[in-house]
């Protein structure tokens, strides 16, 4: 059965295709995976050792005797709530309460890197033995007193600007904003706010110098625990006006509900590829008190095109409004169709009340978000 009905297991594919199909669309490994790689071949060091090392209260004078030695890094592990109330400037957050040690690999490049904590009271020996799982063994230690007791030694503290969602989606209205996605490739692909920039957190690093530093940026991931470990790398970095959006995507698609029971009215964009498809989506817009607009992507046969438009109302086939798509082919037809419905939504402006969401798929993937509002 397998054999007739899994695509990897056709007669005719090739050793190469069958490795293409496997991994076609799978991000690269994490940096520090080869790095534990060696680690495993080489081994660790004694954890027992490690710790009595790290494990140690450092006063203030000590601590920033440590912050000045070479490459050293001041990690702040509290939660991110905390992070953006205080935090000592050019400080790197991953917080104990996210999905912690991955991160610090994929962003920690050099595990040999010395690290000074920031940390809760009665959190040190956990934080010290979660680095150490991904071969960060050369914590220093941490200061004694945390963030007070900086703060008490006259020390200067920074935070981070943070807005609600609905806050957020009330700028969006008014103004045209710089917004930043550090979601993976996969979740911005499935749905993402128009206009976004796309870098996942954690390629950021290397993408930072085609961010504009000069810019102001609202960014989010999906819950709120990676767009402030981005906002912390980009502040590191001479980025200073950043805003943090609470709650992330998640939160926005939450809020949009809310209004939506109030009375608000949003768009959805949707490509569609045939006539059945417009039909579907105009079906699913009469179940919901919110427009759904359809961007008419590839295609070619004028005549159906024509009586999509119609339906439509107020373009034509010859409007000014509608950007001829025959030429692209499909790999370019995506990422042309942001250009195609901007165009076209101003056709519509007077219905936009708030946030236009953008899906980049199939007619289900409209569907399901549909379901998720």
């Amino acid at each position: 059965e397998q054999k007739t009905s899994n695509y990897a297991l056709r007669e005719d594919m090739t050793k190469e295709e069958f490795i293409k199909e496997l991994l076609e669309g799978m991000p690269p490994p994490p940096s520090y995976f080869k790095q534990n790689a060696l680690l495993n071949k080489e081994g660790y060091n004694n954890f027992d050792e490690v710790l009595e090392k790290s494990n140690k209260a450092l006063s203030i004078d000590e601590f920033k005797n440590n912050m000045i030695s070479e490459n050293s890094l001041i990690l702040d592990v509290r939660t991110q709530k905390e992070f953006i109330n205080k935090h000592i400037p050019n400080s790197l957050f991953i917080g104990l309460n996210g999905s912690f040690a991955p991160w610090v690999g994929t962003l920690i490049k050099d595990v040999h890197r010395p690290i000074l904590l920031i940390v809760e009271k009665g959190m040190e020996e956990e934080a010290i033995t979660r680095l150490s799982r991904v071969g960060c063994d050369n914590c220093i230690g941490y200061l004694e007193g945390g963030i007070k007791t900086w703060e008490k030694s006259g020390n200067p503290t920074a935070s981070l600007e943070s807005i609600s969602a609905n806050e957020f989606i009330e700028t969006l209205k008014l103004n045209k904003i710089n917004i930043l996605d550090v979601r993976k490739v996969s979740e911005f692909e499935t749905q993402h706010i128009e206009g976004s920039a796309n870098y996942p957190l954690g390629e950021i690093q290397e993408n930072i110098s085609k961010i504009n530093s000069k810019e102001k940026f609202h960014v989010h991931c999906a819950g709120g625990y990676r767009s402030v470990i981005a906002i912390s790398i980009l502040k590191a970095n001479g980025f200073d006006n950043l805003i943090d959006i609470a709650g992330g995507f998640n939160e926005i698609k939450k809020t949009i509900q809310k209004r939506l029971r109030k009375g608000s009215k949003f768009f959805i964009t949707q490509p569609i590829y045939s006539e059945s498809d417009f039909e579907k989506i105009i079906k699913l817009s009469k179940s919901k008190d919110y427009k759904i607009f359809a961007g008419i992507l590839p295609i070619k046969n004028k005549k159906i095109l024509g009586n999509l438009l119609k339906k439509l109302g107020g373009i034509t086939i010859d409007s000014p409004h509608l950007v001829e798509l025959a030429k692209y082919d499909d790999k370019k037809i995506h990422s042309h169709s942001s250009k195609h419905l901007k165009k076209l939504i101003k056709v519509y402006k007077k219905n936009l009340d708030g946030l236009h969401l953008m899906t980049s798929g199939s007619i289900n993937e409209a569907s399901n978000l549909i379901k998720d509002l």
